[in-house]
């Protein structure tokens, strides 16, 4: 919609093995039997549509600002050897090809989108099974601390998946560079504490006129 290549590749598809295989099949089988929900589709909808809305917002943010930065290169107009080489290495094409700079421009902002999609989705299981305080804007914490342990398990092979060629060169992506980490780290944080607020202060609920149904926020579930 925006005009700026495609977002995703196959490949960089691939990596919802694990931002939602293995993350739903861990937390199904920790799942404690519970009675039925009487709100159940109203409560997924608080929980899903937010996180749906503030991360999408925040990945079209995150990938449209390099790839507009990528297209129109370096402040001083000079790119460095090594770059062009890397980049050509990553996109299959030299730098005198026609659509070279718009394949660099794909490639880098596509890295920084599935990285920063990534860290959200981990982050979210914080959020349905928050081990503190610090993410208990949905529910309350119900004591079990796999699922924090889990996250742990998934940012720690994720970020060392980015320090791997092998790793980024099946998914698509580019090396870990800074660029990234400059722009997603402080995206993360913003997603966060708008997502908090959205959660925290029922903000859905207030423009569907649904407060009068209980959630998971005030019965504990």
């Amino acid at each position: 919609m925006l005009g700026l290549g495609f977002p995703y590749s196959p490949a960089q598809v691939g990596l919802t093995l694990l931002t939602v295989g293995v993350p739903t099949l861990s937390l199904t089988m920790w799942a404690r039997p519970e009675p039925p929900d009487p709100h159940l589709l109203a409560n997924l909808g608080r929980f899903v549509v937010p996180a749906a809305l503030v991360t999408a917002a925040a990945g079209v943010a995150v990938y449209a600002y390099h790839y507009t930065t990528l297209l129109a290169g370096p402040p001083g107009g000079e790119v460095p050897a090594d770059f062009v080489a890397r980049f050509e290495d990553w996109t299959g094409l030299s730098a005198d090809d026609a659509g070279f700079s718009e394949a660099v421009a794909t490639i880098g902002a596509q890295t920084a989108l599935s990285t920063f999609v990534s860290y959200a989705a981990f982050l979210l299981i914080l959020f349905l099974k928050p081990p503190s305080r610090l993410f208990a804007s949905w529910t309350r914490p119900d004591g079990d601390r796999r699922p924090a342990l889990l996250v742990a398990v998934l940012v720690a092979i994720f970020t060392a998946g980015l320090l791997m060629p092998w790793f980024t060169s099946y998914f698509g992506l580019t090396e870990a560079a800074q660029p990234v980490f400059t722009t997603v780290l402080p995206a993360l944080v913003v997603w966060f504490l708008v997502l908090t607020t959205a959660y925290r202060f029922r903000l859905l609920d207030r423009a569907l006129g649904l407060t009068e149904l209980a959630g998971p926020a005030t019965t504990g579930r």
